[in-house]
């Protein structure tokens, strides 16, 4: 049956919202949650997956070069699926994402080690990387779109906002499902075949995704507009006629890419490494922090509804702009109680930030090339920014010795936001 000719849930239906909002949760859950384990378990892994005799340094750096090697396909991700939801619909888009993150995630768990394989063990964790680095240049623009098309104009920042929100879930679910592994076993154990269990759980909740996005049908202002088909690729219709509103989405997108990898991921390495804290304490002020992120995003995202998302993120910005550098000094004194307010800080500022990204960018793109169009933008500002931000910090804290580098970059990172925040105008696309 064509995509138009099918009846969409009811957008005024809050259940009908809530089941579309939940299934996107759990695909973009999926993602986070892949990227908490392979960050926690990245020594293990290596040390399965590569030859025996490397030092530990050098399987450590190979299992991470084969981790970011997923963030190369983000754009081309970004332009398969944006494509695919512009010409065939978002839930096609949908779809398939949550099965190329889904499969490859569970294969991971199942790969055979070097000393079964020998290089055919890292090979095919590679390729492994690179199907689910397709998917995430996909799944989140993809859920975004679906989302917030299908939402009432005036509650489209809150609706929204559950997509970023479910990032964390997949963050903070990953991370407890990898400390509680990691705690009912041998550290033997965890090594010869333990850090394989989480990445096998995954297979259930992308079942339960799977699921409940094959009853999911598109928005009803997009099978209104795909009755009349492009004549012309996304792509070549946004580089001829949109360049310069994708360069600006990537400015406004640095504070969000930057801060993500800072504030969620590097902030370990940085408390422990640089700080001298213990792994207990600085993953209780993480895992507390996240909580705060997470929490926040519901509220930033009911305020844009009433404010504007640009005004919303506006705040986060300029918050995280002023407040970057001392928050970071802060962390850096060494004091417990002062990290985790300094950390909590952070991750509250970035929550308000995130939470009206999917609004924001959803309403700058006409329907017929929207998905082409944010995933693009959003996806070259983190596979470029965002993904190596982590050694960029790192690089530049041992060159010039300089604790407070992750909070000058971070500030940077808002300099750049606030120029593209600066002057933009909502376009009326009447959708």
């Amino acid at each position: 049956m064509p995509i138009h000719t099918q009846r969409p849930i009811e957008p005024k239906s809050s259940s009908g919202l809530w089941c579309m909002v939940l299934s996107c949760i759990f695909g973009n859950a999926l993602e986070w949650y892949d990227f908490a384990l392979y960050g926690y378990f990245a020594a293990i892994i290596g040390k399965a997956m590569f030859p025996p005799h490397q030092s530990s340094i050098t399987v450590l750096l190979g299992s991470y070069g084969i981790f970011f090697s997923g963030f190369v396909m983000r754009p081309l991700g970004a332009w398969l699926f944006g494509t695919l939801g512009d010409r065939h619909g978002r839930k096609k888009a949908l779809m398939l994402s949550i099965y190329c993150m889904a499969i490859p995630t569970t294969l991971i768990g199942l790969l055979p080690p070097y000393a079964m394989v020998g290089i055919a063990a890292p090979l095919s964790l590679a390729v492994l990387r690179l199907f689910q680095g397709l998917s995430m240049g996909g799944e989140f623009t993809s859920s975004m779109v679906f989302v917030v098309e299908h939402a009432e104009p005036k509650h489209r920042g809150f609706w929204g906002s559950w997509i970023s929100f479910s990032v964390l879930v997949g963050l903070i679910v990953g991370t407890g499902v990898s400390l509680l592994v990691s705690l009912s076993m041998s550290h033997e154990a965890l090594e010869v075949w333990g850090w394989r269990i989480p990445f096998v759980l995954s297979s259930v909740g992308s079942g339960v995704g799977i699921y409940m996005r094959r009853v999911l049908k598109d928005p009803s202002d997009f099978s209104t507009h795909q009755k009349e088909p492009l004549a012309e690729s996304p792509l070549r219709i946004l580089f001829r006629d949109h360049l310069s509103m994708m360069g600006r989405i990537v400015l406004i997108d640095l504070t969000i890419a930057v801060g993500f990898f800072l504030v969620c991921i590097f902030i370990m390495t940085y408390l422990q490494n640089f700080m001298g804290f213990s792994y207990q304490s600085a993953a209780w002020i993480n895992t507390l922090s996240m909580l705060g992120f997470a929490g926040v995003i519901p509220i930033a995202g009911a305020w844009s509804d009433r404010w504007s998302p640009k005004a919303v993120m506006s705040i986060g910005v300029w918050g995280i702009f002023v407040g970057a550098i001392p928050l970071f000094y802060g962390l850096s004194l060494g004091s417990w109680p002062l990290a985790l307010l300094c950390q909590l800080s952070l991750a509250v500022l970035m929550g308000i930030c995130f939470a009206p990204i999917p609004a924001l960018l959803v309403s700058l793109f006409p329907i017929t090339i929207r998905c082409s169009g944010v995933s693009l933008a959003h996806n070259v500002s983190m596979a470029f920014f965002g993904g190596s931000t982590p050694w960029l910090v790192t690089f530049c804290m041992h060159q010039t010795g300089i604790s407070l580098m992750p909070g000058i970059i971070l500030c940077l990172a808002a300099l750049g936001s606030l120029i593209g925040l600066r002057g933009l105008k909502i376009p009326n696309h009447q959708d």
